[in-house]
């Protein structure tokens, strides 16, 4: 099996679980969707701004939310991989 599939198989299967996450990292989808935009308008001053604290709390919450989703499809990559070697060895 290839490597861009299995990832892409781990992407699919684990959408109930990114899901739950979001639902553990944001009250609802306007904060969600709210931490998203934040991350992707670009401000020439942002410090000056009243709500870029918020924005970047929210920033935080959105980066952490994706890497913690990147994290488990990495470490299910890597277990099955594992596995696979291990099979054929």
């Amino acid at each position: 099996m290839s490597t861009q599939l299995l990832i892409v198989i781990l992407l699919v299967i684990n959408i109930p679980l990114y899901i739950r996450l979001n639902r553990l990292f944001f009250k609802d989808s306007a904060e969600f969707k709210e931490a998203i935009t934040s991350n992707f308008v670009l401000r020439i001053f942002p410090i000056f701004h009243r709500e870029h604290w918020e924005g970047a709390a929210g920033r935080l919450k959105a980066n952490t939310f994706f890497a913690l989703c990147g994290f488990i499809v990495f470490l299910e990559y890597v277990i099955i991989d594992q596995i696979m070697e291990w099979i054929a060895g």
